[in-house]
């Protein structure tokens, strides 16, 4: 509430999403780290079951913040005629 004027759910919202988009691209920073065998070694570095795992966590993450941004800059497109206020 510095700002004065400034509509406190959009400012919510929007770092929520900012937030949601930047995700996945540190889990995919942190799946090519596990990935590294001269960083791990062979002991703890992930196997292909993990990566399977992971990468469909990652693509569906992405999916959901994609979601969520389209969600907030399109709302209307989401609603079914109800006015929903916070």
């Amino acid at each position: 509430m510095l700002i004065p004027h400034v509509p406190l759910q959009l400012v919510i919202i929007s770092v929520q999403v900012f937030a949601g988009l930047i995700l996945p691209s540190a889990i995919i920073f942190l799946q090519l780290l596990l990935n590294d065998r001269e960083l791990l070694g062979d002991r703890w570095v992930n196997r292909p079951w993990n990566n399977y795992i992971n990468w469909t966590i990652i693509v569906v993450l992405f999916a959901l913040s994609l979601l969520l941004a389209a969600q907030v800059i399109l709302p209307n497109f989401f609603s079914r005629g109800e006015s929903w206020q916070l």
